[in-house]
C-alpha cells in the first residue's frame, strides 16, 4: 500500500508538469517554425517531451532508468576490482618468475661462451702443437 502512496504523491507533484497546449487551428503556417525546429538541441527536445508523456509514465521511465544506471555502475565497479585482483596476483605471480627465467637464460649463456672458449683454446694449443712437430 506504502508503494501505490508514493506513486500518487510522486504523480501529484509531477501533474504540475504536465501541461497540454491547445493550438489554434485558424494560424497560418509559419516557415519560421521549422527554423526553429532545426535550431533546437537535442536536450530541449527532450525536455519538450514532459508535455507529451503523463506523469506516471514518467516516473516509471525516472525510475527504470535510475535503476539501470545503478546496475551498469555496479557492474564496473565490480570489473574495475575484478581487473585489479588479477593485474596484482599475476604481477606477484608472473614477475618472480620471470626473473628466474631471465637468471637462468644468462647463467647458461655464460656457460656456453665459456665452452666456446676452452674450445678454442684447445684447437689453438693443438695446432701449435702440431706445427711444433
Amino acid at each position: 500500500m506504502a508503494i501505490v502512496e508514493e506513486i500518487n504523491v510522486a504523480e501529484d507533484e509531477r501533474d504540475e508538469d504536465y501541461v497540454t497546449e491547445e493550438s489554434d487551428e485558424d494560424e497560418g503556417y509559419d516557415d519560421e517554425d521549422d527554423d526553429d525546429i532545426y535550431n533546437e538541441t537535442i536536450f530541449e527536445r527532450i525536455a519538450a517531451l514532459v508535455d507529451v508523456v503523463p506523469p506516471l509514465s514518467r516516473y516509471r521511465i525516472e525510475k527504470l532508468v535510475g535503476a539501470t544506471v545503478r546496475t551498469v555502475q555496479t557492474g564496473f565497479r565490480w570489473a574495475g576490482k575484478g581487473a585489479w585482483i588479477l593485474a596484482t596476483g599475476g604481477f606477484l605471480i608472473a614477475l618472480p618468475v620471470a626473473l628466474e627465467y631471465e637468471r637462468e637464460s644468462f647463467a647458461l649463456q655464460q656457460e656456453n661462451q665459456q665452452r666456446l672458449q676452452q674450445a678454442q683454446t684447445q684447437m689453438v694449443q693443438g695446432a701449435a702443437a702440431a706445427a711444433a712437430s
